[in-house]
């Protein structure tokens, strides 16, 4: 996601080379917090990115395009600059 810039949707992050690799966040993520399907999307302003939004379930299901789709809009445009922490909130 960092070097795309796009949404990365995993549908079991058991099943990703980085959890069989142990790299200690993801192993975290499933084991200490039962991260099983997961959907990051980047937050970016004026194409550069400044953080994620990550959402995600304890059980293997993949997100629909429907659940995709509910994802404030605000946070998969680029060159937006009317992107705050405020805005998400509300």
């Amino acid at each position: 996601m960092i070097a795309s810039k796009t949404v990365v949707h995993v549908a079991d992050m058991r099943a990703e080379k980085a959890y069989a690799d142990r790299d200690p966040y993801i192993v975290a993520g499933v084991e200490l917090g039962g991260v099983r399907s997961a959907l990051v999307v980047p937050i970016l302003k004026d194409d550069e990115l400044i953080g994620s939004f990550s959402v995600y379930r304890q059980e293997v299901r993949a997100f629909t395009d429907k659940e995709i789709a509910l994802v404030p809009s605000q946070l998969l445009s680029t060159g937006s600059n009317k992107l705050s922490a405020r805005a998400l909130i509300h």
